[in-house]
């Protein structure tokens, strides 16, 4: 899957990017801490997801967003693991059914790659629609979770 990098505040998963993602958070100023322990967590909860030995990530989250992306977000933790959902679903499951494309935008800005599976959401035609991190990673997430089952 490449590198990624991860932002902790406060003891709480704040961001998970792939470097050259869209949208990716700004770090100027920030500090590198490999060995925090929610790092740490993120690091072995990440290598057991590959391997098949996990489904769901289970760290303390800090999510960012409006309420709206605050929401979408929510929803789509329910998505279960090797099951996709497309973008006007999601959007009228989590209270706005005529909001697809700007479910679409909330997923191009979420903080947490990986953490909240917006690799599950697709296009009403079930094409791969948009992918922040590319999708060349999208593909293998939904090619992990489908075979691993």
């Amino acid at each position: 899957m490449g590198r990624f990098r991860a932002a902790v505040a406060e003891g709480h998963l704040a961001h998970v990017w792939r470097p050259g993602q869209k949208h990716a958070p700004d770090v100027h100023g920030w500090c590198r801490a490999e060995d925090h322990p929610t790092v740490q967590r993120l690091q072995q909860q990440l290598s057991e997801y590959m391997a098949g030995q996990r489904t769901a990530f289970t760290l303390p989250l800090r999510v960012s967003g409006s309420a709206f992306a605050q929401a979408v977000y929510s929803t789509l933790a329910q998505v279960p693991y090797g099951q996709v959902i497309s973008y006007g679903q999601l959007a009228t499951a989590a209270g706005y059914p005529k909001a697809a494309r700007a479910v679409g935008r909330a997923m191009a800005h979420n903080p947490l790659l990986l953490v909240i599976p917006c690799h599950r959401v697709v296009s009403g035609n079930g094409s791969l629609g948009g992918y922040a991190a590319g999708a060349e990673l999208k593909r293998l997430l939904l090619s992990i979770e489908q075979t691993q089952r």
